[in-house]
């Protein structure tokens, strides 16, 4: 399968022609949403303060449930959500493209069930560990193993916390 079946999967998944049912979806993830803030215990961090980069946050990223100082939330299909739901802060393109400058110094790097979608997951990694400050934070949830467990097109890629553990022991 290639990355741009991956996107139009995933772009899909949102975009739910029926209303009711696409707010259905948005009504589920935004509750899922409350749960990962307090599993990656970002509501213990202390966020107001902080610049936070989100990689693949969708049309809802998780941190629209955090205050923060800035925000930035990277996602290639951000033009397509907005056509159905206000997306602020959102700069459409793929994480792997993200050029970092020395004044994008980020508090905190987010990416929650969407390092599986992406073309290239090391790259995102290394691109989120090189944006973030020398004291900031790398938050990631997934599911290990979604595209053996939970086979779906937007699912591109088995993830593992041991893989992830590695591209941090790398970088």
């Amino acid at each position: 399968m290639s990355y741009t079946d991956t996107l139009e999967a995933e772009v899909a998944s949102w975009l739910i022609p029926d209303e009711a049912l696409r707010l259905e979806k948005f009504r589920r993830e935004r509750i899922r949403h409350y749960k990962l803030v307090r599993d990656l215990l970002l509501d213990k961090l202390g966020t107001e303060d902080m610049d936070v980069l989100e990689v693949g946050g969708g049309p809802m990223p998780i941190s629209d449930l955090l205050r923060f100082r800035s925000r930035t939330v990277i996602d290639p299909l951000s033009d397509e959500y907005r056509k159905v739901i206000p997306c602020p802060d959102h700069v459409a393109m793929q994480a792997e493209n993200w050029e970092w400058r020395g004044n994008d110094s980020f508090h905190l790097a987010i990416a929650t069930n969407s390092l599986d979608h992406v073309e290239n997951p090391s790259q995102v990694f290394y691109v989120m560990s090189r944006s973030i400050t020398k004291t900031g934070y790398i938050a990631i949830a997934g599911a290990e193993n979604n595209a053996l467990t939970h086979p779906h097109p937007a699912h591109h890629h088995n993830l593992t916390s041991e893989t992830i553990h590695h591209w941090a022991d790398r970088n």
